[in-house]
């Protein structure tokens, strides 16, 4: 039975964050630096040692405009005094790996780190988009532990469900799809990535709120189980700042279903 390894963002905790060298490719929107250069500090220096063994690749010059707009679109639905506390730091990378997976997302304590390419292979601004709220998703979790109900989500779960060991892993095993799935809803489980983990669970549903669009919601209006835990992050968000509320989520612009693409995501 093999050690379980810590998490990246539990490692980032060794890591000085926010040293970077200033370079010409960034901007700040909203109070959040979004970066594009790419060089031995784009990742934490513990993230490149030992078994994390973190790689990868700049974004291609023809993505960065139309990612910058995905990235600025995702942070302009948050207020801007939410954003000032919790996150810092947006980087585009062409490429990553980390374990010797390939993520398509991961996040530090105040950096989202996204992966960016061509259209063509499913990193869709809708992605992109969608990938952020994702992975903040994780940082608000941790930062916020205290206005989660724990306690009420492993209820909403069957009896008996177990999480997996992680995304990494579910990757690793083929196990890591992000499509809605209408009999999984019916336990509660948007899809089959999010029996990767109570986090992972937790950032689908926290993504399908912010741009999950029809599909989303016509699950979550059928199944029970599903319903509470979205009710659940809901009360979460809204504590955060009280613009959260249901019917906030329930008007924005949706995209339409979500494709397996995540499962690149750690």
């Amino acid at each position: 039975m093999g050690m379980k390894l810590p998490s990246l963002w539990a490692l980032s905790l060794l890591a000085t964050l926010g040293q970077a060298q200033e370079s010409a490719e960034a901007l700040e929107h909203k109070s959040v630096r979004i970066e594009w250069s790419f060089g031995p500090e784009t990742f934490p220096e513990p993230w490149r040692k030992g078994d994390i063994a973190a790689k990868g690749e700049p974004v291609a010059p023809a993505e960065v405009d139309r990612a910058l707009a995905a990235v600025q679109k995702a942070l302009d639905a948050y207020p801007e005094a939410l954003l000032a506390v919790h996150l810092k730091r947006v980087r585009l990378v062409g490429r990553m790996e980390f374990f010797g997976v390939e993520y398509g997302g991961t996040n530090s304590l105040d950096t989202v780190f996204l992966a960016v390419r061509a259209a063509s292979e499913g990193f869709t601004d809708q992605f992109i988009e969608a990938s952020l709220h994702h992975e903040f998703s994780s940082i608000l979790l941790r930062n916020g532990q205290a206005k989660f109900d724990g306690a009420a989500w492993s209820a909403a779960n069957p009896e008996g469900f177990k999480y997996g060991s992680g995304g990494t892993d579910a990757i690793r095993s083929g196990q890591a799809s992000t499509a809605y799935d209408s009999q999984l809803a019916s336990e509660g489980i948007l899809a089959q990535y999010s029996k990767a983990s109570q986090e992972e669970d937790f950032n689908l549903i926290a993504e399908g709120l912010f741009c999950g669009g029809e599909r989303f919601w016509k699950l979550v209006d059928s199944h029970e189980r599903l319903a509470r835990k979205v009710r659940l992050v809901i009360a979460f968000y809204s504590a955060l700042d009280s613009q959260f509320g249901e019917a906030w989520f329930r008007a924005r612009v949706p995209h339409g279903s979500r494709g397996d693409l995540r499962a690149y995501r750690r």
